[in-house]
């Protein structure tokens, strides 16, 4: 493969977003942290995404400064100092087999339509390069991809990315429960499967954990990673990981692992809590779930509808509920390993949308 000053070629500066759309902008500050925040949250009331952004995300967006080699921020303000429109651009260094920059964007809804995403979306395209330049250095000669997530409804940011040249690459189903007594009742009241016994993550023993990790690495480098990524994926889940929330099936005469269900803290807040408008949401408590998968192998002898894995996202659903959840996100991380929908319907979810996963490929 050629080098990454190949492959870029000369690069012009990046294009800060003209006057003429309305916005002055400036790099983000330290100080402008509570403002990025409320942003987020008022745009994504009023969008509904699938799921919303986490707490731990938006801090990681707002901590530019701290680290300037890996990510820049750029936010434009109003006549007024309001904020109107952010933008970030961050590499993900621990991906040691190719370069990545991550990208995300959000714009104020009364500031929509006006080419204010077109604009922030060319800076942050030629900043990526920058910084992908700076850090990896000219000569890197792995492959390297700029990528944004985006939610499946947001047909205009879709088209955005388009035009811009980024392609779909993989899209993820997200599912919602809001948990009440009479759903966790219910729960509780579930038949266990035959010779299968539901334990928490803090009960499991090292092969128990070593299996759990082999069917993770495995399935993850079969859809769309190395086994290299897969691992350095598996050990961002248990540096995160919520023990007491998560559970594992294991068989009652070997002891094997039949399905397992993670819980990853990604605590969402759900508020504008503008103080200064006198408006003020109630806060929903929110956590959301990795499903990052079951050892399918077992259904033959345990039935295709999972009930397995159902008996323990219901045992998950039960411990979120008496921790003080009161919502519960779950992703479908395996897609084309079978179609989970209906265990989670099972289990009280509702489809809340999908997330798209765009790149392009330098």
């Amino acid at each position: 493969m050629s080098t990454l000053r190949e492959r870029l070629g000369s690069l012009p500066a990046a294009p800060v977003p003209p006057v003429h759309l309305g916005l002055y902008w400036r790099p983000s500050r330290e100080t402008d942290s509570w403002k990025i925040r409320e942003l987020i949250h008022l745009t994504e009331q009023h969008s509904h995404p699938a799921r919303p952004t986490s707490e731990g995300e938006i801090t990681r967006l707002t901590q530019a400064l701290s680290d300037p080699e890996l990510q820049d921020c750029l936010i434009g303000l109003d006549s007024r100092g309001n904020l109107a429109a952010f933008g970030s651009v961050t590499l993900q260094p621990d991906e040691k087999n190719y370069a990545r920059a991550d990208l995300f964007a959000v714009t104020a809804e009364h500031w929509r339509g006006r080419g204010i995403g077109r604009a922030l979306l060319a800076w942050q395209d030629v900043r990526a390069r920058e910084l992908m330049l700076g850090y990896y250095g000219k000569d890197y000669d792995r492959p390297a991809q700029i990528r944004n997530v985006v939610d499946e409804r947001a047909g205009d940011r879709r088209r955005l990315y388009v035009a811009a040249g980024f392609s779909a690459q993989r899209t993820i189903k997200v599912f919602s429960h809001r948990l009440d007594s009479a759903d966790i009742a219910v729960l509780e009241t579930k038949v266990p499967t035959k010779d299968v016994r539901v334990i928490s993550a803090r009960r499991l023993s090292p092969d128990q954990w070593e299996e759990i990790k082999a069917l993770h690495v495995a399935n993850s480098a079969r859809l769309y990673a190395d086994k290299g990524d897969a691992s350095r994926w598996w050990g961002r889940v248990l540096s995160n990981l919520a023990p007491d929330l998560s559970f594992v099936a294991v068989s009652m005469n070997s002891g094997r692992v039949l399905a397992y269900c993670l819980v990853v803290y990604r605590d969402l807040c759900q508020s504008s809590c503008l103080e200064s408008e006198g408006a003020s949401e109630e806060i929903i408590t929110t956590v959301a779930v990795d499903i990052f998968g079951d050892d399918r192998r077992n259904a033959d002898e345990h039935g295709v509808d999972f009930a397995v894995l159902k008996q323990v996202l219901s045992q998950v659903l039960v411990a979120c509920a008496r921790s003080g959840y009161e919502q519960v996100f779950a992703e479908d991380n395996y897609p084309t390993l079978g179609d989970l929908s209906k265990v989670c319907g099972d289990c009280g979810f509702k489809l809340a949308g999908a997330r798209m996963i765009y790149t392009v490929e330098l």
